[in-house]
C-alpha cells in the first residue's frame, strides 16, 4: 500500500475511500508518536474528509489538539466521537482533560467518570 502524501490521490469508491483512510490512520498514527503533531493532524483530517464517522480518527485528532494546546478543538472532536460511539472511554476521557485544561473542573470530572463507566451524582 502506497504511503500518504499531502498529495496522496482520494478514491471515489467506498473501498477504496476505506484503505486510503486507513493509510492515513497508520500515517497519522506514526507521526503522532514521533511528536510530529502538526503532520499528524493533517492526517487525521485526511481521514475524516474520507471517513467522517471514523471515531478513532476523532479521538486521535483530539489527542493532538491537546498536544497543541488547541483545547477547543479537542473538546470539539472528542464530542464529535461521542456522536458516533456514545460510550467510547477514550473519547470520554480525552474530552476530560480538555475540559480541564479549559477550566472546566465539574464539567471535567463528569467526563472522567464517564470514561470510568461511572455516573456522577447532580448537584
Amino acid at each position: 500500500m502506497p504511503q500518504p502524501s499531502a498529495s496522496h490521490p482520494v478514491n471515489s469508491t467506498s473501498t477504496a475511500s476505506a484503505i486510503d483512510g486507513s493509510a492515513w490512520y497508520i500515517e497519522g498514527e506514526i507521526l503522532a508518536n514521533k511528536g510530529c503533531y502538526s503532520e499528524a493532524l493533517h492526517c487525521f483530517k485526511q481521514v475524516l474528509e474520507l471517513q467522517p464517522d471514523h471515531c478513532a480518527a476523532w479521538v486521535f485528532r483530539g489527542v493532538i489538539a491537546l498536544h497543541l494546546e488547541h483545547y477547543l478543538e479537542a473538546l470539539q472532536s472528542c464530542d464529535r466521537a461521542l456522536e458516533i460511539q456514545p460510550s467510547n472511554s477514550e473519547a470520554w476521557m480525552f474530552r476530560g482533560v480538555a475540559l480541564h485544561r479549559l477550566h472546566r473542573y465539574r464539567e471535567a470530572y463528569g467526563s472522567y467518570d464517564r470514561a470510568l463507566g461511572k455516573q456522577r451524582p447532580s448537584t
